[in-house]
């Protein structure tokens, strides 16, 4: 049985894979949602913005999409991240999702959601403070079928030193701006405001200072490099031939450890 185990592991192990690369703009996806403040009070508007990218979508299908507020279930104790059911729920919203160019890849019109007067009541002193997680669902769907969801976990408190979004500026390539598609292997670096990356009281008191993770997303050719930490470069291969009936896309999107997030759409290279 152990050399049979061995065999398989082997087979296994030097197989080619078949999984889709994470970084390759397809299929329907949600890509991220940006929340314009990821760490609001009780009783605030917060716009929700999801960047959605459907590159192989066909003309004749629709995309609507979904949109609900609750009180976090428990996501981080593995909790199945819906609103079914839920507590502190803010009405779903819907409406039908049209895209800016042929790319079918865009960061959508925030929609608004608004954070329960009552939700942090019961709480006192360094509860207040602390706070709690309010969850906003975001669901995609075709007119074929396709779905894709996402979940995004805002923190409700007190708390006076809010955790704001970084600021990004643009993808940089040799010191300037994206503007095309490159026809040559080449590096990209993300470029934000030095005040993105905020300072912060750890759980233990000590001052920390947020890390920038930034996702790079493409339509045509392969980010080699899919998630980069600060300014650290993203190796970019072009693809053998540019599409000939769309535009191409890339999208960049930068987070903080902390809800804040911010994305640059590239969707007519």
């Amino acid at each position: 049985m152990k050399k049979i185990c061995g065999l398989v592991f082997i087979l296994f192990s030097c197989a080619p894979s078949t999984l889709p690369k994470y970084s390759k703009l397809e299929n329907l996806r949600i890509l991220g949602l940006v929340a314009s403040n990821p760490d609001p009070a009780v009783g605030a508007t917060v716009g929700i913005t999801a960047v959605v990218s459907y590159v192989n979508k066909d003309a004749a299908e629709s995309l609507t999409y979904k949109i609900k507020g609750c009180a976090d279930p428990g996501v981080s104790r593995g909790i199945v991240p819906t609103c079914e059911g839920g507590v502190d729920v803010f009405p779903e919203q819907t409406g039908s999702i049209n895209f800016t160019t042929a790319a079918n890849t865009d960061a959508l019109s925030a929609v608004n959601i608004t954070i329960p007067a009552t939700f942090l009541d019961g709480l006192t002193g360094a509860a207040l403070v602390i706070g709690k997680r309010y969850m906003v669902t975001y669901t995609v769907t075709s007119s074929n079928g396709a779905k894709s969801e996402a979940f995004k976990i805002l923190t409700v408190s007190a708390n006076t030193n809010k955790n704001t979004n970084p600021v990004l500026n643009n993808a940089m390539i040799d010191n300037a701006p994206l503007s095309s598609l490159p026809t040559t292997a080449t590096t990209m670096i993300p470029s934000y405001t030095d005040a993105s990356r905020e300072t912060y009281l750890g759980y233990t008191g000590e001052t920390k200072q947020e890390e920038l993770i930034t996702t790079w997303f493409t339509s045509d050719g392969n980010f080699r490099t899919a998630r980069t930490l600060l300014t650290n470069i993203a190796n970019f291969e072009p693809p053998a031939a540019r599409p000939t009936t769309r535009p191409a896309a890339i999208v960049v999107f930068t987070r903080d450890e902390r809800g804040g997030a911010a994305v640059k759409v590239y969707n007519n290279l």
